[in-house]
C-alpha cells in the first residue's frame, strides 16, 4: 500500500488505467471497477443470506416440524432458496 500511495519517493506514479489523466467518476473504467467490487461483496453477502436458513433449521432441530406435512425435500429446499433469494433481491435493490 505504501508504494501505491507514493511512499517510496516522489517520482513513483501508479496508474490503474487510462493514459495518466484524471479518470472521471462516471467513466466506463470507474463504473467497471465499482461494479466489480460491489459484485465481490455481493457474492459474500448472498452466500451468507442463502446458507443460514437451512443450517438454522437443522441446528435448532425444527426440520421435523416442516416434514410433518406432505412436503418433499426439493419443495423444502426450493422454498428456502426462493425466500432467501427474495431477501437478497431486497438487500441488493437498496444498493442501487
Amino acid at each position: 500500500m505504501t508504494a501505491a500511495g507514493g511512499g517510496f519517493g516522489t517520482g513513483v506514479s501508479v496508474s490503474l488505467g487510462g493514459d495518466g489523466q484524471a479518470v472521471k467518476v462516471n467513466a466506463p473504467f470507474s463504473v467497471g471497477i465499482t461494479l466489480g467490487v460491489l459484485s465481490t461483496f455481493g457474492v459474500i453477502v448472498a452466500s451468507a443470506l442463502m446458507a443460514n436458513p437451512v443450517y438454522r433449521d437443522f441446528e435448532y432441530r425444527t426440520y421435523p416440524l416442516f416434514y410433518t406435512t406432505p412436503i418433499t425435500r426439493a419443495g423444502y429446499l426450493g422454498g428456502r432458496f426462493l425466500g432467501s433469494y427474495l431477501v437478497a433481491v431486497l438487500v441488493f435493490s437498496g444498493l442501487g
